[in-house]
């Protein structure tokens, strides 16, 4: 089997290429509180913007997007190379209606994903594979439903979904071992679906 092989230089071009696009995207996108580096300056809540530095922007662990645009319903694809990214936050000061679809597969090792004032009625399915989530917050949003295939997300252990008009949860959230938050102030909510007993 032949595999395509990459030099230490390529893979630099790609990523350097790859930050330069990521800061354009946002330049486009008028972006106004784009990046945190690391977890001690996403805790005292110091906004820098995006980082103009390549090397840090690839290296960044948290990533919050302030006044995300609605026009942006999907993730440009060099996103991919902030794999390092695991805390994601999405949020919009005055609600912003959109249909997330695609590109939260860039973010392999998310463990905390907040949207705030972020409206869509779904969860994209691609959420639902990002296995190692431990924290989802809904907040102030129009979410609907969760799907069954929440109960692939093992390891979560806080679900904040507050503020939302109306939720039908499924059953299967009760196979969740590790969840020990479930926060529902302000959220009108429904069980639906049955679970199967994994007893013979």
């Amino acid at each position: 089997m032949n595999s395509k092989q990459y030099s230490w230089e390529t893979i630099e071009e790609i990523q350097n290429s790859s930050a330069d696009a990521i800061i354009q995207w946002a330049d486009d996108n008028d972006i106004s509180e784009y990046g945190l580096l690391n977890a001690t300056e996403f805790a005292q809540e110091r906004y820098a913007g995006i980082p103009r530095d390549k090397k840090s922007l690839l290296s960044m662990t948290h990533l919050q997007l302030d006044n995300y645009p609605d026009t942006c319903v999907d993730f440009p694809e060099e996103f991919k190379y902030l794999r390092n990214i695991t805390h994601l936050t999405l949020m919009f000061s005055e609600g912003m209606r959109t249909d997330l679809q695609k590109g939260f597969c860039h973010f392999p090792n998310l463990t905390h994903l907040t949207f705030d004032f972020i409206y869509f009625q779904e969860l994209t399915q691609e959420i639902y594979e990002l296995k190692k989530l431990t924290h989802i917050e809904i907040k102030n949003g129009v979410l609907e439903k969760l799907s069954p295939d929440i109960v692939k997300l093992e390891n979560l252990t806080h679900l904040n979904l507050q503020n939302n008009y109306g939720v039908s949860v499924p059953k299967e959230i009760m196979k969740l071992k590790k969840l020990d938050t479930l926060m529902l102030k302000g959220t009108k909510y429904k069980i639906f679906g049955s679970i199967e007993s994994n007893q013979t």
